[in-house]
């Protein structure tokens, strides 16, 4: 990681820490990634709230602090870290500056009430988890899926079937056969579409509002 920065600015000769060490705050400045306790050693450079105070939302608090001049939002209690959000100028976040109706308070105000930034982290850039892509069944898939459901319906050549590979319920199967002791011929995947009846009902054999407790 980079060090030696001042207020944005570039102070002396840039320089890199090793693999397995990172920038920190002690007089090392490059230091072992196992020795960053938080608290007081922290990893300046990191793009996890490591510092002390930062991306903790403190009781009725909208916001929390994500480092000396950013924050995030605070939803039931649990900081939102994939949206950061800056303060302007020279602004510092100061957690109990919500108080008077801004975590964003200016630095002469904040050191002339002899309050310090109530995050250590120098800056942090939000990391927005990658959500792999969903890789839609095959029709073998959806017709083996089919095959396991039909025990529940021995005297039907077609029914309508819970999808167990979706967890949310609001999918479900179309399954026929030719007869009662045949393999499945047909297999469709359908979706409940109503926000009012997202979920598949087996027992029922319709969508519902209510999520099913076998869901």
């Amino acid at each position: 990681m980079d060090f030696l920065l001042l207020g944005n600015e570039k102070i002396g000769t840039l320089q890199n820490c090793s693999d397995g060490y990172v920038c920190s705050n002690s007089a090392e400045v490059c230091v072992p990634t196992t020795s960053v306790d938080g608290s007081t050693i922290i990893d300046v450079c990191s793009g996890s709230m490591t510092g002390t105070n930062c991306g903790v939302c403190f009781g009725s608090y909208a916001y929390a602090c994500a480092s000396e001049n950013q924050y995030v939002r605070c939803v039931n209690g649990d900081a939102v870290t994939s949206k950061v959000y800056s303060c302007d100028g020279d602004d510092v976040c100061i957690l109990e500056g919500q108080v008077l109706g801004s975590i964003c308070v200016s630095k002469c105000a904040a050191e002339s009430m002899s309050y310090s930034p109530s995050c250590s982290n120098g800056n942090y850039t939000a990391v927005v988890p990658t959500i792999p892509p969903t890789t839609a069944p095959t029709t073998d898939e959806l017709k083996a899926a089919c095959d396991v459901a039909s025990a529940g319906y021995s005297t039907s050549l077609y029914f309508y079937a819970i999808y167990t590979a979706d967890s949310t319920c609001n999918s479900y199967l179309y399954c026929e056969r030719s007869s009662l002791t045949a393999t499945t011929s047909t297999a469709i995947r359908l979706t409940c579409p109503s926000s009012a009846a997202p979920y598949f009902d087996s027992s029922s054999g319709a969508c519902v509002g209510t999520k099913p407790s076998n869901c």
